[in-house]
């Protein structure tokens, strides 16, 4: 009987498996391809492209420069991210917790506001600026600086995450005889080195796609002239699949390093193991090192405080004539994609949580994230802009389909180290007095993990609210988001109405924001 029954579990857990692996080669794999084979097919400008990209010693100089942009970002958000978090994970100071969470509050904004922030604090017109301040937010170092704080606290998180996930009994052999700073970088940094590493690689895969702050701040980099080949007279979508080639070559490259490092991000936390979190004093210092945090985490916090300087009375009166339809836009269609990407991260990383099956449909995923957003975005127009899906492309629906495919790694990875928590002693108990797959997951696993879960799924709820540079490039006609409607009248828009809209869009984010943590502090009491 009980080996009837487990095959009956198995059997439907294979069915959930199979069908959530073909939506993601439809929505990750198909629109890259098609839009390789129109173009190979159809006598486009492919082959021409490749042999310019080849043969095109500007191109490929652009191509290095925009990796040593990005290098640059990443040493920026890693030199910060590290410091701070190890200040939040292993030392204690007043406000430690407050600070953390406002802290990772710009994570979930589009690094485009902080720049419109300190354009209206150090441009040429701004409240500091001059033409010295303006000449150097309108260039490399600019970019860096934006860009480095708003993608500092992913490696904040990551190197909390990975510095409490040590046995805390490692720290106590090691501090018998060694000082904190000796058991710090002997001890822990080599054990959180491998998770710190992938949060830079992070940093480094965001920092070179993204278009926003970029094109804003008038510097020209690789993606740009990919994103060049997608509209007007300058329309060549095998260009521009020609010219993301290399880009493709990192996301690859990546993914290999990634699984490198995978097995060395979690040995430490196998066997048994203490909990409890050790935690060192700074005595005397304590005050001047909350003073310094809180210094740090308010500047990241200044650009957006300027916008609603900026905005003034004047343009909060005139929101509601300017904002249209955007913010609803941009409220349901986060909503719509966070609830299938959180279903769908349900089922595939409960799998590799407790079977370690179907890494590849993980890697597929994590490839997908570090795609070019614009050769997506093309991919997903060749896809779907047919006579017979017609309705979806001209409505929200493309838009969820190209968010859920960029974020749906958020989903997968986040619900598989939650699920890694916890044995799987109780999911094989129900399987073997007859529980199904998806009982189980209803009675025993989700309500297991339910404050983890809704978390993750306000995780992805803000990183979708949040998206710019992917939906730009294929959002329908009337469903423009907040932060597309945003980008666009900062071009010939009055600036107080785009500062306006933009702390809109940062109140609400804030207002979501703070009422997840709230209910996550209540539910876990």
């Amino acid at each position: 009987m009980g080996r009837n029954l487990r095959r009956t579990y198995h059997f439907s857990s294979e069915q959930f498996i199979s069908w959530a692996a073909a939506l993601v080669l439809l929505m990750c794999l198909l629109p890259p391809f098609l839009m390789l084979g129109n173009d190979l097919f159809a006598g486009s400008s492919l082959p021409t492209a490749l042999r310019s990209l080849l043969l095109s010693a500007d191109l490929w100089k652009l191509f290095a420069w925009t990796c040593v942009l990005s290098l640059l970002v990443t040493a920026i958000a890693s030199m910060q991210g590290i410091a701070l978090g190890v200040l939040f994970a292993k030392t204690e100071f007043s406000g430690r917790t407050a600070l953390l969470w406002v802290h990772s509050f710009p994570l979930f904004l589009p690094p485009f506001f902080a720049a419109l922030g300190w354009f209206y604090l150090f441009g040429t017109q701004g409240w500091l600026g001059n033409e010295q301040t303006s000449r150097l937010l309108f260039g490399p170092w600019g970019v860096v600086l934006v860009l480095g704080f708003s993608f500092a606290p992913i490696v904040t998180w990551m190197t909390v995450l990975s510095l409490q996930n040590i046995d805390p009994t490692l720290e106590e052999a090691a501090r018998i005889s060694a000082s904190p700073a000796r058991v710090i970088v002997r001890i822990l940094w080599p054990i959180a080195r491998p998770t710190i590493t992938f949060a830079a690689m992070l940093v480094f895969a965001l920092s070179f796609s993204e278009l926003g702050v970029l094109m804003f701040l008038r510097v020209k980099t690789y993606p740009a002239v990919i994103f060049g080949r997608l509209g007007g007279i300058q329309f060549s979508p095998g260009e521009a699949f020609a010219l993301s080639l290399p880009l493709l070559g990192v996301a690859a490259l990546f993914l290999w390093v990634e699984n490198k490092l995978k097995p060395m991000q979690v040995f430490h936390t196998m066997g048994t193991r203490s909990f409890q979190t050790l935690r060192y004093a700074w005595g005397r210092w304590q005050a001047v090192v909350t003073v310094s945090v809180a210094g740090v985490v308010s500047l990241s916090l200044l650009p957006y405080a300027v916008l609603g300087w900026r905005a003034g009375v004047e343009g909060f009166w005139e929101i509601p004539r300017w904002i249209g339809d955007s913010l609803y836009n941009s409220l349901l269609i986060a909503l719509c994609t966070a609830t299938w990407i959180g279903l769908f991260g349900l089922v595939v990383g409960h799998a590799l949580a407790r079977r370690n099956a179907f890494q590849w449909l993980e890697n597929l995923a994590l490839f997908a994230f570090m795609l070019p957003s614009a050769v997506v975005g093309v991919g997903l127009i060749l896809a779907w802009n047919r006579p017979i899906t017609g309705e979806i492309y001209r409505g929200m629906g493309i838009l969820v389909i190209g968010l859920g495919a960029r974020y749906a790694i958020l989903g997968i990875r986040a619900v598989a180290s939650t699920m890694q928590r916890t044995s799987e002693i109780f999911e094989q108990t129900a399987s073997t007095f007859g529980s199904g797959y998806v009982r189980t997951m209803l009675r025993i696993a989700i309500p297991m993990h339910r404050p983890s879960l809704i978390g993750i799924w306000l995780l992805i709820l803000l990183f979708c609210l949040r998206d710019l540079d992917a939906v730009i490039t294929y959002a329908p006609p009337g469903w423009a988001t907040l932060p597309i409607r945003i980008f666009t009248l900062e071009a010939n828009g009055p600036e107080h109405i785009v500062a306006a809209l933009a702390f809109v869009h940062t109140a609400v984010t804030a207002a979501l924001f703070a009422g997840g943590l709230f209910w996550l502090r209540w539910s876990l009491k």
